[in-house]
């Protein structure tokens, strides 16, 4: 096993609040990032299937492969690379301003890797403002990142598996 990549989308740490629930927060955050799961919790994990049609729409190329993908595949090359050379196992897709697509880069870049043979990955938006990784992936409205955060709720509760990985 090549281990569990994790992929954060804009990786922001919270500001809202006061300084006592901004630390509150920010503790369970790398709590969470830490979060590590099973292979029979995992399997556990509602399975979703993302509409094709939405991906294509929402330019997630990696599900499709080909030509199209090939620009992510290079990405993903370079990306192993350097994560491996520095012993990383964590990424973080990352922008000074919404809109630029880091979404779209953090979803084509976690399938491309979930592809390869023995590489487990997760993908998470942290962006507690404007969330869209469900929306990019076409994925059924779920709980927000805050739940756990705030009202207690398992961080488990939040997942859910796309494909096998």
């Amino acid at each position: 096993m090549d281990g569990l990549h994790t992929i954060f989308s804009n990786p922001s740490p919270f500001r809202g609040g006061s300084l006592d629930q901004r630390s509150q927060v920010n503790a369970r955050l790398k709590s969470c990032a830490t979060l590590e799961i099973g292979v029979q919790a995992w399997l556990e994990v509602p399975l979703v299937d993302p509409d094709e049609r939405a991906l294509r729409k929402a330019k997630i190329v990696a599900v499709s492969g080909g030509a199209e993908a090939a620009v992510i595949d290079r990405l993903r090359a370079r990306v192993l690379h350097l994560t491996q050379a520095a012993g990383h196992k964590r990424i973080a897709v990352v922008s000074p301003d919404a809109g630029n697509g880091k979404s779209v880069v953090a979803c084509n870049l976690a399938i491309s890797l979930s592809q390869r043979p023995n590489m487990d990955v997760a993908l998470i938006d942290v962006d507690l403002r404007r969330p869209s990784i469900r929306e990019v992936l076409a994925l059924p409205a779920g709980p927000d990142l805050l739940a756990p955060l705030f009202e207690g709720a398992s961080v488990r509760d939040q997942l859910v598996r796309v494909g096998s990985s």
